[in-house]
């Protein structure tokens, strides 16, 4: 029997295959990975909907390293200040002509090369002050486990569509980077982001219980 591998990118971008040490449940032999490397999400929609969610995990870490632009590309450089965070931020992903590309970030008046950590305080330290409730964009999901919903009242906040694809552009930068963020999320958000929505998803009253739970306890 094959041993499972996994192909994997070290710190130089160089590409190596390596056996995986895991639950043998999730792991993928060199022709299952190279059966997911050929899967294309237009054409084997159906196909990539149905693979198991270590499958999918492997399936976009292929894609985005494969997306990814080369190492010798270079990074896109931003400098923005601690005291107008928001704005600045807002200002240089605007201005970004490859969003693709290794992101280096640089704190205004302060000395410091940026080789991850301080890309992390970035992104954890803008989606913390987009989030907060305070804000008005997000709130606190009635939900059984703790998360966060979309504000009911949030288009009363002046540019509210403007910030929310912000907030999708910085999720969608974390993710393409790599970049870990611990961010609660309602289910019916994250349904909405993989195009999950469709009136038939709450035919079963049960299923309220992930967007109100005592809306469904009272139906």
């Amino acid at each position: 029997m094959p041993k499972p591998m996994l192909i994997k990118k070290d710190s130089h971008g160089e590409t190596h295959i390596e056996e995986v040490k895991e639950d043998h449940s999730q792991t993928l032999t060199i022709e299952r990975v190279r059966e997911l490397t050929r899967l294309d999400p237009d054409r084997d929609s159906t196909t990539l909907k149905g693979l198991a969610t270590h499958e999918k995990l492997i399936w976009l870490k292929m894609k985005i390293d494969r997306e990814a632009p080369s190492i010798t590309a270079g990074a896109s450089k931003i400098t923005v200040s601690r005291e107008n965070l928001l704005a600045d931020s807002l200002a240089a992903f605007k201005g970004l002509k490859d969003k693709k590309k290794l992101l280096q970030v640089t704190f205004e008046n302060e000395v410091s090369r940026d080789v991850g950590g301080i890309s992390r305080e970035f992104f954890s330290t803008l989606v913390k002050e987009l989030i907060q409730e305070s804000f008005g964009l997000f709130s606190v999901a009635n939900t059984e486990q703790f998360s966060y919903r979309i504000a009911p009242d949030s288009y009363e906040i002046g540019g509210h569509v403007e910030l929310y694809h912000f907030f999708g552009q910085l999720l969608g930068k974390v993710i393409f980077d790599r970049i870990p963020l611990n961010l609660c999320l309602s289910r019916s958000i994250f349904n909405a982001l993989l195009g999950k929505v469709n009136p038939e998803d709450y035919a079963e009253i049960r299923k309220f219980k992930h967007v109100d739970t005592e809306m469904a306890s009272s139906l």
